[in-house]
């Protein structure tokens, strides 16, 4: 009986397998073959398409009609509006041979940019030389770059009510060309006025060592993203919210409402290895012991072999996230047989 009952169970595990495979292959992705392009496009069609499964064979019409719209975008992205597409669908494999028709080239940029931010070395470095010129095949990808890196460099400048009143790509196909016309409104430059927090048993000064904000500099939209996650990142915190508010000076107070971890949390692991059998792991942290930020951790691990707990004590210093004292202890204990 033991032995029909081992025989039973192989035969039903060879089955799921089986059906398991089955199901598999009839996902299978059908490999797509693109021709008539330069490798480039290529790969924009490619990542378009994503893949072809074996059961959308059972639908060919809807299947080419996804297949053309596919190949359709991904060329208008790189500058072929016009093309035809042949569909050869094999039962592994997908063949689109591709006819491009006229490529479309950008004219000259036109930009204007409005208010202080158009003296900003950087976006004049970007006016000077923008990523693409009269003449260039048109790619939207670089058009889009165009419009974000102005529009960064006015916001990381302190330039925070920045916007576009215009901005168009004018596609003329009979024409072959592509016209930008990108009109942007620089504002008023803000400097960096109050940094407040809320919600932390943290001491202040301990709070603003974890800022990159000073007071009266011109403000960094970056900075502001770098205040936030130097808050995540410290561990110190379950919940980070940062409210702006823009003063009629130009300034810019921040208020920080905190939330503060939990004081004690735990982890509970195990696992299993042919070295050493069972085995168990336990963490206690406490990522605030006191107001000044002090931290503990404690790291239990045990297995029949091995048995070893260890913990440290951390003092944060004037650069909290790099800068603390760090104090080790531990023992443990193996058994060599």
């Amino acid at each position: 009986m033991p032995k029909g009952c081992t025989l039973h169970s192989f035969a039903s595990a060879l089955l799921s397998c089986f059906i398991l495979l089955l199901a598999t292959m009839t996902h299978a992705d059908v490999k797509v073959v693109v021709e008539g392009v330069d490798k480039a496009l290529e790969d924009n069609i490619l990542a378009h398409i994503h893949a072809v499964e074996t059961d959308e064979l059972e639908a060919p019409t809807q299947l080419q009609r996804r297949l053309r719209h596919n190949v359709k975008q991904a060329s208008r992205a790189m500058g072929y509006y016009q093309n035809r597409v042949d569909i050869d669908i094999q039962p592994k494999k997908i063949i689109l041979q591709v006819q491009l028709g006229k490529a479309i080239y950008f004219t000259q940029p036109h930009i204007t940019i409005d208010g202080p931010g158009a003296d900003l070395p950087a976006v004049q470095k970007l006016l000077e030389k923008p990523p693409y010129n009269s003449g260039d095949r048109l790619i939207h990808e670089q058009y889009d770059d165009l419009k974000k890196r102005l529009l960064r460099a006015l916001l990381t400048a302190g330039y925070l009510d920045a916007l576009y009143n215009k901005s168009e790509l004018q596609i003329d196909i009979h024409k072959a060309t592509a016209d930008t016309v990108i009109e942007l409104q620089s504002g008023q430059r803000y400097s960096m006025g109050s940094l407040s927090f809320s919600g932390s048993q943290l001491e202040p000064g301990l709070l603003q060592r974890l800022s990159p904000l000073e007071k009266g500099a011109y403000i960094n939209a970056d900075d502001i993203l770098l205040l936030r996650r130097n808050l995540q990142d410290s561990k110190y915190f379950s919940t980070v919210n940062l409210n702006q508010q823009r003063n009629l000076d130009n300034t810019v107070d921040i208020h920080v409402t905190l939330s503060d971890a939990n004081t004690h949390q735990f982890e509970v692991g195990a696992g299993f290895s042919t070295d050493t059998g069972p085995r168990m792991r336990f963490n206690w942290s406490q990522p605030q012991i006191n107001t000044l930020g002090h931290s503990s951790e404690i790291e239990l691990s045990l297995s029949k072999p091995e048995q070893e707990i260890g913990g440290r004590y951390m003092i944060p210093l004037n650069e909290p996230l790099t800068n603390f004292l760090q104090f080790d202890a531990g023992w443990s204990r193996k058994d060599s047989q």
